[in-house]
């Protein structure tokens, strides 16, 4: 019995339970995507609010980090305002999921911040899925979807920074 994780630009889970994929009435078994965790949480396709991948995919974190700021390209800090005629257009760098967790991993506090909040509730909706379907294991996988992640692979995001998956994980439930 296991659990397959798939994070990409959304999430979604495959089933496995006494060697059959379940699927449910109408073959939604494993949209964890849209398992709600923060119910005032961004607004989701679905018309939900706070659901999981709103928070913890690859656009997440994309969304996530733009509102942080990174990636963007501003002027030196204490720069005299400058007259809206002689501005130039500057176009935002193109930021990846990647992009968030390497500034995470070199330090920058807000992209810190935002890794830890996708460790965090991704840790909570797992711990809720494995005491939902009483499984033996979870697999989890990132995709590489669109560049969305920009290459980051499961190891990347798991550890360090999203230690927090697995101490969710184990805080009641018995995993070695």
């Amino acid at each position: 019995d296991l659990v397959y994780v798939s994070i990409g630009t959304g999430v979604a889970a495959g089933v496995i339970l006494n060697g059959q994929l379940l699927l449910g009435r109408n073959g939604l078994a494993g949209e964890i995507g849209h398992f709600i965790v923060e119910p005032d949480g961004p607004p989701c396709n679905c018309g939900a609010r706070g659901c999981l991948e709103t928070l913890v995919s690859a656009t997440a974190v994309i969304r996530l980090g733009r509102a942080a700021g990174l990636g963007s390209q501003t002027g030196a800090q204490g720069s005299p305002p400058v007259p809206w005629w002689q501005e130039q257009v500057v176009t935002p760098a193109p930021l990846t999921a990647k992009d968030v967790y390497d500034a995470a991993a070199a330090g920058d506090p807000a992209a810190q911040q935002i890794v830890d909040g996708v460790g965090a509730r991704l840790g909570i909706a797992l711990r809720n899925v494995l005491l939902a379907y009483d499984v033996d294991e979870i697999v989890r996988t990132v995709q590489l979807l669109a560049g969305s992640f920009g290459g980051v692979n499961l190891e990347d995001i798991s550890a360090p920074r999203c230690f927090e998956i697995e101490r969710r994980l184990k805080e009641t439930c018995d995993i070695p």
